[in-house]
């Protein structure tokens, strides 16, 4: 049965000292090479991925090693289960009776359980870390290892039942867990585990030295433990580990080179009791002169005596012991290339005593992951034929075949009666061998598709394409009969999910055809695997003139009885079509108009919202006049996107969500954003390639945009996808479905947008820009830069430029007016670039085009406040995603506006009035610098005069006198301020003022802006003053009065009678104070 299926290995790389000897590169050449009667020694390696060929390399050299040197000892001892108890076993059974008591005691079988080993193991290796536990020279480590008492850490009763490490080890090497060659070892995360359970161990007897090194074990985990989870499985810097944990790296060592020992003590084999047996065994065959010739399937299945095991292979008779007493050896050794890496190149000199290095892989290729035999369609097709041609054969006919010693197995399709349809349904190879029910592409296209889910191994050798291609189809053809043709179990786990799709036309067919969805099913699984990538949903003629669909023939399509889709009509319609067409202008023959998806680069913001289906044709339409190139992007990556969102609509995941959310924003970046009415500068705060995401990708929060997980959704993005490369008629199938997609993506972004929107306190959407806009206009109308008859444009324009010139004081307006100019002031550059970017169309905002401006969207907004002092009403506590922060703090400066403008009008002007009214009361008639000029001549003259008068309220006129000067409000000049002071006073009479009072609060704001506000409030101030100083004097000038003769309020009488005492002062004062003393 082996030989019946066995394809010829060929075409393998070979290396070693006696590479030369091989005519040429196949096992045939290999054979020669290894049979020649002259070698003595001889050490072959045939290394390759697990399933490559190894065993069935080796099996085919002992049925024919065993037919040309028949008087050589062929001992073979296959995978078996892959363990080492087996691997000695079978070397024990398969020696001649005569020699088998030399290997008595290998290989025993364990009576214990599996967790009983396990036990034993841990405890022998923490026994293996005492400086007496070895006979000789103890291993690396010995000595620190001792110091530290590290023994008595490991081997404590809290670690012995928790450290997974002993038991994983053990079931590997005892063919568990699906072993497929693997070399087992201690890791770096196994020592971090130990290093944690450690922590529990607080029992003193370990010993202060132990507890210590418990300590330094601890700290050092939690280092390890970081880049290990940085790492996340895949490889560790090896300097970051050494820096980080260089004791438990050490103890790793220290563990390894240990490793071997402890196994070979466990299946009761001595460090030397294989090299023993095998020399006795030597000895025998010497003398008996008959060469030993090992073939070994798996050295991994030796591991832990793979040490001793190497030893045996590379003793040559004629250096070790006595001539003669040592039978010739010659070996031939599966390794993987795991075991080479990890085992191999650290013993010795071990390469250069390798007489063949066989390559069944591509070693230029992943680490030798290619198997080179099936690494072209020839090969693999060869391979398939020759199983086809055995499993038809049967086994009674291929027991005969051997015995007859025919050169080749007969071909049952020769005498088959369908021969004819299923060769032109699904092929054949060159000796006429069917592929039946497979077929050259599908062969192809599932083992190039095969993909270990763990990504541990490779699975596109001869033993992936056994059991992923051959024996899902082979194992059980009772369904052919029954109509389960392709079977559900073709699609096994080795196919990745995503690949299991159709993609555009096609994949509508068999729920077009069919009513069950087994059936729907098969078809789907017929077409995707038999026929070419994507094929078109058209039907054609082959290069005979037959009839296909879907690139398939419609012999195949009966043979496993599915409907025929194909109608012979759409040949004849698509020739005429063609004949029909024009031909192309030569002036525009080097135009390439090449399908693509439909790019919109420009990103405005709205003047007015639209309809969404309006908005789709005007993306459309863009879309075909766009002058820009379409992308190249080659089709197998754009297929790969294809079938991984279909993987992601059926529920699975997408292996980059980055390069998904990508290819949304550029999506999104097409869209018509000013007919959809969302502003520029809204849509790159809310549709970015970390806020868009497909639905179950990652975590979404309020902040993402989550485009759902449904079907039109897949359609949309597929269809996008395949314009990139699509041609031909497909295009506007592709079209359709786009234009479909985005007529619901418009909504779903309308949606969005308006979840992120906010209202204001009366219902009405609020409009951050407006908002802002309008604290910008308050600031600069209360500092005075915006004069009332300042036309709307002008002052917008004003709006977005830097300040110019000197702004109107603020300090003596009120609190109001004074929190809207510094509130403001202190967003001022954020709110303007804000409103810059609200309203900005621009072709290319990421090459930083400034475009050009429409007001529009907040011109409303402008007009409210400059003409009726209607400020926007903000939300009273926005709940804003943080890329919506400024909308946050424009609200804020918002409700100031909204709450002080309105009010300012009326409560500036009463405090004008309130100022204006106790000027022109203090003066009485007169003007304020007359007004002025009297007081200070009054109080001089009764400083000299009178040396009794207080100093202080004499010092107090004077402080009141030289501030007035300072701001130029006391000198009665022609320009002077006190001059215009005065004016404005005149001006600003009862008759004005009652005007005023009717006016509407922006023409009082307006009035109050040409106000000399700092002027009059500080000259209200020191008019209070005066006034004062005035009062205190005239008191002391009335106790004068009372003790002089005549009227007491007989200011005339009582001067005379003081006569000489105060002379004029008091005439100056009297009448300085004529209205306080007639108000007395």
């Amino acid at each position: 049965m082996f030989m019946a299926v066995h394809s010829p290995i060929r075409d393998f790389d070979v290396e070693g000292m006696l590479a030369g000897l091989l005519g040429e590169r196949s096992e045939t050449g290999l054979l020669d090479a290894l049979t020649n009667t002259d070698h003595r020694h001889l050490f072959c390696v045939v290394q390759g991925e697990p399933g490559s060929g190894k065993s069935h390399l080796i099996r085919w050299l002992r049925f024919r090693w065993e037919e040309r040197r028949p008087d050589d000892l062929v001992l073979m001892v296959p995978r078996s289960n892959g363990s080492l108890e087996g691997a000695l076993r079978h070397m024990k059974e398969r020696l001649p009776k005569d020699y088998r008591h030399l290997f008595a005691g290998l290989g025993q079988a364990q009576d214990t359980t599996l967790q009983g080993r396990a036990r034993d193991f841990h405890s022998k290796l923490a026994n293996s870390l005492g400086s007496d536990y070895f006979v000789g020279e103890a291993p690396r480590h010995a000595e620190w290892a001792e110091t530290n008492q590290l023994g008595r850490l490991i081997g404590h009763h809290q670690v012995l039942e928790r450290w997974s490490a002993p038991r994983r080890i053990l079931e590997t090497l005892s063919g568990g867990a699906d072993r497929n060659s693997r070399v087992e070892s201690f890791s770096l995360q196994d020592v971090n585990e130990l290093a944690v359970l450690l922590r529990g161990v607080r029992d003193r007897t370990v010993g202060a030295k132990a507890l210590r090194a418990r300590r330094k074990f601890e700290r050092e985990a939690v280092k390890l433990g970081a880049l290990l989870e940085k790492a996340a499985g895949g490889s560790v810097d090896e300097v970051a580990v050494n820096e980080a944990a260089p004791m438990l790296v050490r103890l790793q060592e220290a563990l390894n080179v240990r490793f071997g020992a402890v196994v070979q003590d466990l299946v009761g084999i001595g460090r030397d009791g294989l090299v023993r047996a095998f020399r006795e065994l030597r000895r025998q065959l010497a003398r008996d002169g008959r060469r030993l010739v090992l073939l070994l399937e798996d050295i991994t299945s030796f591991q832990g005596v793979d040490k001793q095991l190497l030893d045996v292979l590379i003793a040559k008779s004629e250096t070790e012991g006595d001539d003669g007493e040592l039978c010739d050896l010659l070996s031939v050794v599966g390794i993987t290339t795991d075991f080479y890496n990890q085992s191999m190149r650290g013993y010795g000199n071990l390469r250069e005593r390798v007489s063949l290095h066989v390559y069944l892989g591509d070693a230029t290729s992943d680490q030798g992951r290619i198997s080179l035999s099936l690494s072209e369609p020839r090969g693999r097709q060869r391979f398939v034929s020759q199983y086809l041609r055995a499993v038809r054969a049967g086994v009674v006919a291929i027991e005969e075949w051997e015995q007859s010693g025919h050169d080749e197995l007969t071909n049952a399709c020769v005498t088959c009666p369908h021969r004819g349809p299923c060769h032109r349904g699904f092929g054949h190879d060159e000796n006429g061998v069917g592929f039946f029910p497979l077929s050259p592409r599908a062969i192809d296209r599932i083992y190039e598709t095969l993909k270990d889910p763990n990504g541990t191994m490779s699975l596109r050798t001869p033993r992936g394409l056994v059991q992923n291609v051959l024996s899902p189809l082979l194992l059980h053809p009772e369904r052919l009969e029954v109509g389960e043709y392709p079977p559900v179990n073709l699609e096994g786990a080795n196919l990745a999910e995503e690949e299991r799709h159709l993609l555009g036309p096609i994949e509508r067919i068999p729920k077009m055809l069919l009513s069950e969805p087994a059936d729907q099913e098969r078809m789907r699984r017929f077409i995707l695997w038999w026929s070419s990538v994507n094929p078109a949903a058209e039907t054609a003629l082959d290069s005979e003139g037959r009839l296909k669909y879907a690139d398939l023939p419609r012999e195949a399509y009966e043979a496993f009885d599915l409907p025929w889709p194909g109608d012979e009509r759409e040949i004849a319609e698509r020739t005429s079509s063609n004949r029909e067409a024009k031909a192309p202008n030569p002036e525009h023959a080097s135009e390439v108009s090449e399908p693509g998806p439909f790019v919109d680069t420009e990103a405005r913001p709205p003047s007015r919202r639209v309809s969404s289906s309006r908005s789709s044709s005007e993306a459309i339409s863009r879309a075909k006049t766009s002058t820009k190139p379409a992308a190249k992007v080659s089709r197998p990556q754009m297929d790969k996107l294809r079938l991984e969102l279909k993987g992601w609509f059926a529920g699975g995941k997408v292996r980059d969500e980055k390069k998904w959310s990508q290819l949304l924003v550029e999506i999104l970046d097409t869209l018509p954003w000013r007919s959809l009415g969302v502003p520029h500068w809204l849509q790159g705060k809310l549709f970015t390639d970390s806020t868009v995401m497909l639905e179950g990708t990652r975590r979404a929060s309020v902040r993402h945009f989550v485009v759902p997980r449904c079907e039109w959704v897949r359609e949309g993005l597929d269809g996008w996808l395949a314009l990139r490369t699509q041609t031909g008629d497909e295009v506007e199938f592709h079209r359709r479905r786009v234009a479909r997609f985005l007529r619901r993506f418009h909504k779903l972004v309308l949606g969005h947008v308006g979840a992120k929107s906010l209202n204001t306190p009366k219902g009405e959407i609020w409009n951050p820009a407006g908002t802002a806009a309008q604290a910008l206009l308050a600031r600069a109308w209360l500092q005075g830069r915006i004069p009332k008859s300042t036309p709307l444009a002008v002052r917008w324009e004003k709006l977005l430029t830097d300040d110019e010139g000197t702004p109107l004081s603020a300090a003596e307006h009120t609190s109001g007016w004074q929190e809207v100019v510094r509130r403001v002031g202190s967003y001022l550059g954020r709110f303007r670039q804000f409103v810059r970017s609200w309203v900005q169309l621009t072709l290319k905002p990421e090459n930083g085009d400034k475009g050009i401006v429409d007001a529009g969207s907040i011109a409303s907004a402008l007009v409210a406040f400059a003409e009726r002092l209607d400020p926007d009403q903000p939300p009273i506590k926005p709940d804003l995603p943080q890329q919506l922060g400024e909308w946050s703090a424009i609200a804020d400066v918002g409700r100031t506006v909204y709450n002080v403008m309105p009010k300012l009008a009326r409560h500036e002007f009463g405090r004008v009035k309130t100022q204006v009214e106790l000027i022109e009361t203090a003066c009485d008639r007169t003007s304020l610098p007359q007004y002025l000029s009297d007081v200070d001549q009054t109080i001089e003259q009764l400083r000299i005069r009178d040396r009794r008068v207080s100093a202080h309220r004499i010092d107090e006129w004077f402080r009141i006198r030289h501030t007035l000067r300072a701001r130029e409000l006391f000198t009665n000049d022609e320009a002077s301020r006190l001059r215009r002071l005065d004016d404005f006073l005149a001006e600003t009479d009862i008759e004005r003022r009652e005007e005023l009072e009717r006016a509407s609060s922006i023409s009082r704001i307006d009035w109050i802006l040409e106000v000399p506000f700092d002027d009059l409030a500080l000259m209200a101030e020191q008019v209070g003053k005066v006034k004062l100083v005035l009062e205190q004097l005239w008191t002391y000038v009335d106790t004068l009065l009372e003790e002089s003769p005549g009227e007491a309020r007989d200011a005339g009488a009582a001067l005379a009678a003081a006569g000489k005492r105060i002379g004029l002062a008091v005439d100056q004062l009297t009448r300085a104070l004529g209205t306080q003393g007639s108000e007395g």
